[in-house]
């Protein structure tokens, strides 16, 4: 049983897990005059090898650290302070030592004694040191990985550059020879001119969206954007798709809104790739019979451009991985149709690039309808 107050305060110290010391202000040294249990346990000095001596044996020659700088400013100003000190016990063994430090005051203000609470965080502090190396090593080794990939995305580009000449020209001689330009063709040449052709073109697509990624993915995408009325866009661009869908016997649809022109900014061109792979894509999968539904409208400050059909659908587990390079799903062409699988990943980085979004739902037998959302022109200056 304690008789007084003091006795409990000083038994609680005492029965402490962190380090208590008490240096005496008033001497011009700062003396510790009292050390707790803890401290001795945890720097290994007992308490007579410390009474009488300023604190900084702790820190044996590590006398230039950020954390002394605070305590001593704290000294200077008789204020309160936090730091952790790389301090050393008894034995030499180094540590990380976290010091919460007050001033003491009598009754006229004046600054008698300071207090100090310690408590070894060496582990802490040493799991600090090694994420933040990890982080540096993570961080050298992306470096190194962004200066790769721009590597290959040059080397890419002027791979990719350098063939796609050479296989217009094929496609163009091909087709010259076809017509019976240079000579008369017999039907046996004529069916090896048209699957030059094919295959020309196939591998021409394939460049021309290789390089395209390549520009994107390397930052250089730079579009021309201009105003455009979404609608007479649209008209447009799916007059261009009607033939195709009426050979493959695929009823093809545009609902525009009526009244006010439907106005945004867009690279025409860039923009251009983006309804045309759409619209190619969803008469590309479906059956005769079907229907390709493209709309056009407003929600919010923004234009909405849906492409809807009536197809066989994507698979739900199938669906996250549409938007990545050379995906494939289960879903094939209905007409032999190639695809170079890389265009609904233009498609998405165009979209961005114009600060919309692009977004696709699915359900297998019913079909699917990938959805563009463009911000509107904002209103002239």
């Amino acid at each position: 049983m304690f008789t007084d107050s003091a006795d409990l305060l000083m038994a609680a110290i005492e029965s402490s897990n962190n380090g208590v010391t008490i240096a005496d202000a008033g001497q011009a040294d700062l003396p510790l005059i009292y050390v707790n249990t803890a401290f001795t346990r945890i720097t290994g000095y007992d308490a007579p090898e410390v009474l009488g001596r300023n604190c900084r044996f702790l820190h044996a020659d590590k006398r230039q650290q950020p954390g002394l700088d605070v305590v001593r400013q704290a000294i200077a100003e008789g204020t309160s302070c936090h730091a952790v000190l790389r301090n050393f016990r008894k034995d030499g063994t180094p540590f990380w030592n976290e010091l919460y430090m007050s001033p003491v005051r009598d009754a006229s203000g004046a600054v008698t004694h300071f207090i100090g609470v310690q408590n070894d965080v060496t582990r802490r502090v040493e799991a600090e040191e090694r994420e933040r190396a990890l982080r540096e090593k993570l961080e050298q080794q992306n470096e190194r990985l962004r200066e790769l990939n721009e590597t290959k995305n040059q080397f890419l580009g002027m791979a990719v550059h350098d063939l796609r000449n050479p296989l217009a020209s094929i496609v163009l001689s091909a087709g010259t020879i076809a017509r019976g330009t240079v000579g008369e063709v017999n039907e046996d040449q004529q069916e090896v001119l048209e699957w030059i052709t094919d295959s020309a073109n196939s591998m021409l697509r394939l460049v021309n969206d290789l390089l395209d990624v390549s520009t994107i993915e390397s930052g250089k995408l730079d579009l021309q954007k201009e105003p455009v009325d979404l609608s007479d866009f649209l008209q447009h661009a799916v007059a261009l798709h009607r033939s195709r869908a009426a050979e493959k016997g695929i009823e093809l649809d545009l609902a525009l809104p009526e009244g006010e022109p439907v106005e945004t900014s867009v690279d025409p061109q860039r923009f251009r790739q983006v309804v045309d792979n759409l619209v190619s894509n969803a008469i590309k999968f479906c059956e005769a019979g079907a229907r390709v539904d493209v709309s056009l409208g407003v929600e919010n400050d923004s234009a909405v451009i849906a492409v809807a059909d009536t197809g066989p659908g994507i698979p739900e587990q199938e669906i996250e991985g549409l938007f990545q390079p050379f995906a494939r799903t289960s879903t094939t062409p209905t007409g032999g149709e190639q695809s170079t699988g890389l265009g609904l990943v233009i498609c998405r980085k165009v979209v961005e690039a114009h600060g919309g979004e692009i977004s696709v739902t699915s359900q297998v037998g019913q079909g699917t309808t990938f959805t563009v959302t463009l911000p509107l022109a904002g209103p002239a200056a």
